[in-house]
């Protein structure tokens, strides 16, 4: 039995309907033959599919419905999902490896020294912010007194160098790797949450053919996602440096840009890439559970963070 065919303009039935009759609800004319040539097209360049959901653009009218016939793409959707994997495994790996080295020393002055000049240095602590870690580590060193305390009214004062450094942390307890298998863990749950769960559940009829085709393209949503998280984590860093330069701002600040930035893209980045790529079609016809939908593209995210952090002792 043929399927009811909708107008892709406004998801009106188009049963017993001919292909040149326009559309009696909103007056456009039929363009599903049109549209099935445009999205096999798309469909059969995965990075211009890539880009395009990347920079959330929205997917060509009738995405949903017009792939009946398996499109001729030249990856298979679990190739696209392993590109994403080796992509952020590779950057997560080797940015274990540059780090951001703050040198803070304090020292004591008299606070009548219009210059600060030191009198004495008391410590010298350094600091590690990698580029693929959350938080930091450090090494703290207490230096002898090189000068006796002198003056009516020392203070203590402090001043910082930051750096770019390369290779392996030299205090010994490096950035944790196991953010790199977190973050791997993260991206593969939500998107079997998303495509397994989220679709079926909002969804008109997952049982046909075009939506499976089109819902096995949109693995391209995981490399997307993967490149935000990169996109976060560059940005992150370069907030770190910056705020590690600014030598006023206290220490336990420094990586709150990089945290903020990275858990908002965790959480909110992929609802929002999945908004964009259900929204190609009318939504009230293809996804009439839209209420399902907003919450799910909240939660699912929310879901895979707690979810992967609970297990992560058995993971790892």
């Amino acid at each position: 039995m043929p399927m009811t065919r909708y107008c892709l303009e406004c998801g009106y039935s188009r049963q017993g309907l001919s292909q040149d009759t326009v559309c009696p609800e909103c007056g456009k004319a039929d363009i599903f033959e049109q549209q099935r040539e445009v999205c096999a097209s798309l469909a059969a360049r995965p990075w211009s599919l890539l880009w395009r959901v990347m920079t959330l653009r929205r997917l060509p009218k009738g995405w949903w419905v017009v792939l009946e016939e398996q499109p001729r793409s030249p990856f298979q959707s679990w190739q696209i999902v392993v590109t994403g994997v080796l992509i952020l495994f590779t950057f997560c790996a080797l940015g274990l490896f540059v780090r951001i080295e703050s040198t803070t020393t304090l020292f004591l002055y008299d606070v009548n020294d219009p210059q600060r000049s030191a009198i004495t240095e008391l410590w010298v602590r350094t600091d590690r912010h990698n580029l693929a870690t959350v938080g930091s580590s450090y090494t703290i060193q207490m230096l002898p007194r090189s000068a006796p305390v002198v003056g009516s009214n020392p203070r203590t004062g402090y001043q910082r160098t930051t750096r770019f450094a390369f290779g392996r942390d030299p205090s010994g307890s490096g950035p944790n790797p196991r953010l790199v298998g977190y973050l791997l863990a993260y991206t593969i749950a939500f998107w079997l949450l998303s495509r397994f769960v989220l679709l079926p559940l909002i969804t008109r009829d997952r049982r046909a053919a075009a939506f499976r085709h089109a819902a096995r393209q949109t693995a391209v949503i995981y490399v997307a996602h993967v490149v935000w998280l990169i996109a976060a984590s560059l940005v992150g860093f370069l907030a770190t440096l910056t705020m590690s330069l600014i030598s006023t701002v206290p220490l336990h600040w420094i990586n709150i840009p990089w945290v903020i930035l990275l858990i908002v893209m965790m959480i909110i980045g992929p609802g929002v890439i999945w908004w964009r790529v259900i929204s190609a079609d009318t939504l009230r016809h293809e996804f009439p559970r839209r209420i399902w939908a907003m919450v799910l593209l909240v939660g699912l995210p929310l879901v895979a963070v707690v979810g992967i952090r609970i297990m992560s002792p058995w993971l790892w």
